[in-house]
């Protein structure tokens, strides 16, 4: 249904003729206050009647107008006020500091210390790498921080050494790399869990390389092992 006309308007008289009709006062007066009409009384549109092209009468486009006004604001009444101003949106949009009401953007992962996935990671056939972080040497005893140094170390046992772990905040695959400076054993945390309850015997000779896997299940450090590598 369209809009109405104004309060006080009254349909003009069409079919005149020559010589038979004459125009009286009551004529004159309904044309002056269709205008008046038009010009200060009020009409009702309809903004449910949207747009089919270009044309159109008067009453028409008013229906129009809060046709798309309601679809720009989103709002069920054209006349309500809409949550944000286009001038506001466009400065939001253009905001590159404190977009979206945060205090810094995102560019990099290690920009968020914490990100959480909403779905399924997809790599697209890239490669998902990191560093492999090195502990120097052990020394008689060292700390392999899985916490703050990553998920993939390396460690140089520089002499008989007593690692210790301390774990990463939540489950994780851990990778140490060892290589031996000498005939060097390794004592390993008591929350590691081997194979069979039995510990790897180690390569221990100079330059050789073991590696070691981890699943750190929240309680045990699960291992598995690959011996006897030359780093030449």
């Amino acid at each position: 249904m369209a809009g109405t006309a104004p309060t006080g308007y009254t349909a003009p008289k069409q079919d005149w003729t020559a010589g038979v009709d004459n125009p009286t006062d009551t004529h004159f007066n309904r044309i002056e206050l269709n205008v008046k009409a038009i010009e200060e009384n009020s009409r009702t549109i309809d903004p449910t009647v949207a747009p089919g092209g270009l044309t159109g009468s008067l009453r028409n486009f008013l229906d129009y107008f809060s046709y798309m006004i309601k679809a720009i604001t989103g709002k069920a009444a054209w006349y309500t006020a809409p949550a944000i101003t286009l001038e506001a949106t466009k400065t939001h949009v253009d905001n590159t500091t404190t977009a979206h009401g945060i205090n810094t953007i995102v560019t990099e992962l290690s920009d968020d210390t914490t990100p959480v996935l909403g779905g399924n990671l997809d790599r697209n056939n890239k490669t998902i790498h990191g560093t492999l972080y090195d502990n120097g040497n052990s020394g008689a005893a060292k700390t392999v921080n899985w916490s703050t140094q990553g998920n993939t170390q390396k460690i140089n046992i520089s002499e008989a050494s007593t690692l210790t772990f301390t774990a990463p905040p939540a489950p994780a695959a851990l990778l140490l790399q060892v290589t031996y400076g000498g005939n060097y054993a390794i004592t390993w945390p008591a929350t590691v869990r081997w194979p069979g309850n039995t510990a790897p015997t180690q390569t221990k000779a100079t330059g050789k390389i073991d590696v070691f896997t981890f699943i750190w299940n929240g309680t045990y450090y699960i291992g598995g092992y690959s011996l006897n590598y030359t780093n030449s």
